[in-house]
């Protein structure tokens, strides 16, 4: 019987293709389309624009992102970190995790083809918006090595996704908090998460369990967001991005907080209190504090009119006052000089002169100190700050806290990722509980087992005279640093 063979062209792989190139996903038209002609020759292995951004290759990047998603065919955080590790993968040097989720269209966590498809396009066109210069709608070899230099995160022009892809999230909080404040937010859901045995609470196993898993989750957000030469671990620059970037979302939630607390009493809109708001917004917490406790403030309202008076909140602030008397009695029976129990107005009045005198006596004590300790940028020797001085100081503190953070960094990062881990934390306060059962023994000169106060002051006023070498009456970073080595 006589065969008859397909054409040559009609072959297995090529039908295959013809079929994802024909689905719904792949025949939508890239925007802008991809030229039909190739780009001028580039060495593919050191392209990041290849089949990723120009020209994109919907089919060829299709396939890798299956392979990278798995049996669900939606992409999670982890495959993505995964997929990162392996040659050919879908996920790139220059993906992060944050910028795909900006496409995550239902809010699953979880990036399906669709998500990942219009998050590629997005990308091309920002490509295509900051390097095509002569808007053919493809780049040249000239801006290419632009293009490629700013994927790999070098040069000054950077691939910006702003206004693309899903909104940002709202109800006041970040678009793509670090995972361990995003967790702790919901600590309710956070304990339901690792509850096994359904008791409420976390304890045990449970509770190294979702402290491991918040843990790992945070170490690939932070490698997803600052890991920028893509190396598995953060360079000292990239901690210090990642600290500075942390300031200022604390900076951004302290601001929120202020508005959600104060901002109907901040009338000229300055994001601070003056004295007439500050006064509007204490009124108004007290009369709302008298409302939710107003069964602890009812026996104080002797006319009965259901508020307290300026009379009635001095009556009750002075039976508070008796009260805290009483309960630490051991420091005021020294003031009851007639012994009757009690501390009468003449006895009160010469509590509070010798405290008042004491207080003076602390602040030229805390005067002289200070005159000591900005000696060094006090370049008048007027014994204050201007504005210029206390930058100079200021800038200094901060090298000092940054050489302080990474010191520690490299004391306790044992894998020497560029970041604490869970087990290095739990190693470290190990330590710290040793350090200090060996601190405590010290201390604790009349061997009772108990650190009084006074064996407190004790120890550290030796430690202080021990250790200032500058002899400014306290104990600087390094001198601090020096202590600790040496106890």
């Amino acid at each position: 019987m006589r065969r008859h063979l397909p054409p040559p062209a009609v072959t297995i792989a090529s039908t295959i293709a013809f079929c994802l190139a024909w689905s719904p996903a792949a025949a939508q038209p890239a925007d802008p389309p991809t030229p039909a002609t190739s780009p001028a020759p580039v060495s593919v292995a050191g392209d990041l624009c290849h089949s990723a951004v120009d020209p994109y290759d919907s089919i060829e990047e299709r396939l890798r992102f299956f392979r990278a998603a798995g049996v669900d065919n939606e992409l999670d955080a982890q495959e993505s970190a995964a997929d990162r590790a392996r040659p050919n993968g879908f996920i790139r040097r220059f993906d992060r995790w944050s910028d795909l989720l900006r496409f995550d269209k239902d809010r699953n966590g979880t990036i399906d083809w669709f998500e990942a498809d219009a998050y590629r396009q997005a990308l091309r066109r920002a490509a295509l918006q900051a390097f095509d210069a002569d808007k053919d709608g493809k780049l040249t070899l000239k801006e290419r090595e632009g293009a490629n230099d700013a994927l790999a995160g070098k040069g000054t022009v950077r691939l910006s996704l702003a206004g693309q892809g899903v909104a940002p999230l709202t109800g006041g909080q970040e678009d793509d908090d670090p995972p361990q404040q995003r967790l702790y937010r919901d600590y309710k859901a956070l304990v339901a998460r690792f509850d096994a045995d359904g008791d409420g609470r976390l304890a045990g196993a449970e509770n190294e369990a979702m402290q491991e898993t918040v843990d790992r989750e945070q170490a690939a957000w932070e490698m997803d967001h600052y890991d920028a030469d893509r190396d598995g671990k953060l360079s000292a620059d990239e901690r210090r991005t990642m600290r500075a970037d942390a300031s200022e979302r604390a900076n951004r939630q302290r601001q929120r907080i202020f508005q959600q607390t104060y901002g109907k009493y901040d009338l000229d809109g300055d994001g601070k209190l003056n004295a007439e708001e500050s006064k509007a917004a204490t009124d108004a917490q007290w009369k709302q504090a008298e409302k939710n406790n107003w069964k602890h403030y009812q026996q104080y309202d002797t006319d009965g009119d259901g508020t307290l008076s300026q009379a009635e909140r001095d009556a009750m602030y002075a039976a508070w006052r008796k009260r805290s008397e009483q309960a630490a009695w051991s420091y005021y029976k020294k003031y009851d000089t007639n012994g009757d129990g009690e501390l009468s107005d003449d006895e009160r009045r010469e509590m509070t002169r010798q405290h008042e005198q004491q207080a003076a006596k602390a602040r030229e004590r805390y005067k002289e100190s200070y005159r000591k300790s900005i000696a060094k940028w006090d370049a008048d020797g007027n014994g204050e700050l201007d504005a210029t001085e206390r930058e100079a100081q200021m800038a200094d503190y901060r090298r000092q806290a940054d050489q302080a953070q990474e010191d520690y960094l490299l004391k306790h990062d044992a894998n020497g990722n560029g970041r604490i881990d869970y087990a290095e934390r739990k190693a470290m306060m190990e330590q710290y509980r040793l350090r200090w059962q060996k601190q405590q023994k010290k201390m604790d000169t009349d061997g009772d087992g108990r650190v009084s106060a006074e064996e407190s002051q004790a120890y550290h006023k030796k430690q202080i005279e021990k250790y200032d070498a500058d002899g400014d009456g306290r104990l600087s970073a390094e001198e601090w640093k020096r202590s600790q080595e040496e106890e």
